[in-house]
């Protein structure tokens, strides 16, 4: 698989039901992942949920509407284990919406690192210190 968005991240747009800079978005790891685009709440999803990470700092870009923001680290992540990292919309009811998947980085390149530690996700066209692209709508 590669990165890509779930089907119900555009009505949620179209509906107001999403407000990237200001809802409670939260990032999955997951290990196991299968995705499919149809799945809309967490418990829809395949795969364990080893950690979450809260998501601050975004912004939509202005000129292109993707969905930007900036890097996510997990802490105590183990060693050659292949991720993959979810994207969600906090709603209070302990099963939050699924927006985006990610199994891939820029390179093409399962997320995984090779010694137990921190494994932080960068979204595309980012370094530590500017925000990138989390969900592109292209």
């Amino acid at each position: 698989m590669a990165n890509a968005k779930y089907d119900n991240l555009v009505p949620m747009l179209a509906n107001g039901r999403l407000n990237w800079p200001a809802d409670k978005i939260q990032a999955f790891l997951v290990k196991s992942a299968v995705f499919d685009k149809t799945d809309q709440r967490l418990s829809d999803m395949s795969g364990t949920i080893e950690t979450m990470q809260p998501m601050s700092e975004r912004v939509v870009d202005p000129v292109t509407g993707s969905f930007l923001g900036y890097p996510t680290s997990f802490d105590l992540v183990p060693a050659n284990t292949t991720f993959a990292v979810i994207l969600a919309k906090e709603d209070g009811s302990q099963n939050p919406w699924l927006l985006s998947f990610y199994d891939r980085d820029e390179a093409n390149a399962v997320l995984r690192i090779t010694t137990a530690g921190t494994l932080t996700v960068r979204p595309a066209g980012s370094d530590p210190s500017t925000p990138g692209v989390w969900v592109k709508f292209a």
